[in-house]
């Protein structure tokens, strides 16, 4: 059975993808994560696509969660659809202006904020390691 399945996408502050998930009905799903989302406070706005039929939304969903590695979403988890909300949030400070090239970074490089900083850390602090023996 073919029945129209919308994948979507809510974006947080500096277009930081939060979230993608899908459904056949989105005012019932949009009320559900309002109520329940713990990342639906920051969200800012969202993006709709639709699809044919389940299948095609699913294997959307599953690719756009594993390529884009949404903050609220875990890629790979059993069962077909990621897991929720297994990615711990930290809250970072840093200067508006470090904050603004970081942004640009992410933005030239194709990458999501939450990736990128990621990213950086991790080959921080696999530099260190190999300059210092821990």
């Amino acid at each position: 059975m073919n029945t129209p399945t919308a994948v979507y996408r809510f974006f947080g502050a500096h277009d930081v993808l939060l979230y993608v998930g899908m459904t056949g009905d989105l005012d019932e799903r949009f009320a559900f994560h309002a109520k329940k989302a713990p990342w639906w406070p920051d969200a800012m706005r969202h993006e709709v696509e639709w699809f044919a039929s389940r299948e095609e939304g699913l294997a959307a969903e599953i690719s756009a969660i594993e390529s884009e590695r949404p903050l609220w979403n875990s890629a790979g988890g059993g069962g077909g659809r990621p897991p929720t909300g297994k990615t711990p949030v930290r809250n970072l400070r840093m200067p508006d202006a470090l904050w603004g090239e970081v942004a640009a970074m992410a933005a030239t490089n194709g990458e999501t904020m939450p990736t990128l900083i990621t990213r950086l850390l991790e080959d921080f602090v696999s530099a260190t390691r190999s300059s210092v023996d821990i």
